[in-house]
């Protein structure tokens, strides 16, 4: 998680980049396969400074671990029904959030309609935050899905797992 292939300039313009599977093929190109391995991508927009300075943040991420793959030949498939029902929970369009399958869990990007730009904010909603994982949790269980929402993804300029890259423990 150190900002190793900082200084290699590897960027996006927009959170919403990482999903585009063109921009996002054109920087792995440049990475080694063999370094293709617990990658990582920050949420916020930062200022260029190696240490991840929150300059904006257009998105809320959600990080729900602990899925159950229920057809390993389709992962994807258990991956998407859990999102559908943390959607559905959290009361926003499926197909208006971006989603990824990390190999352990899926992750949720849902786009905000004005920017986070004070890293106070995450401490002053933290609470309602943790309340919004806790409604994804309770909806996970009565759809009888595993699967817990981390409420520690709450933070500035956190760091989420990079698409197409290996998930390494």
């Amino acid at each position: 998680k150190a900002p190793r292939f900082f200084e290699k300039k590897w960027r996006f313009d927009r959170v919403e980049d990482v999903f585009d599977p063109v921009k996002r093929a054109a920087i792995l190109m440049d990475v080694p396969a063999q370094e293709r391995y617990n990658l990582y991508f920050t949420v916020a927009d930062c200022f260029e400074e190696a240490e991840r300075k929150l300059k904006e943040q257009w998105a809320i991420p959600f990080d729900i671990d602990g899925i159950e793959i229920l057809d390993v030949d389709n992962p994807v498939d258990s991956a998407e029904r859990v999102a559908v029902v943390a959607c559905q929970a959290i009361g926003v369009p499926f197909n208006e959030v971006a989603c990824l399958f990390s190999g352990n869990g899926v992750q949720l990007f849902v786009r905000t309609t004005t920017p986070i730009v004070a890293e106070s904010y995450f401490d002053e909603v933290r609470e309602h935050y943790g309340a919004i994982c806790q409604r994804i949790n309770k909806a996970l269980t009565m759809a009888n899905l595993k699967g817990s929402a981390d409420s520690s993804v709450w933070s500035a300029a956190r760091l989420m797992r990079f698409p197409d890259t290996e998930n390494r423990k």
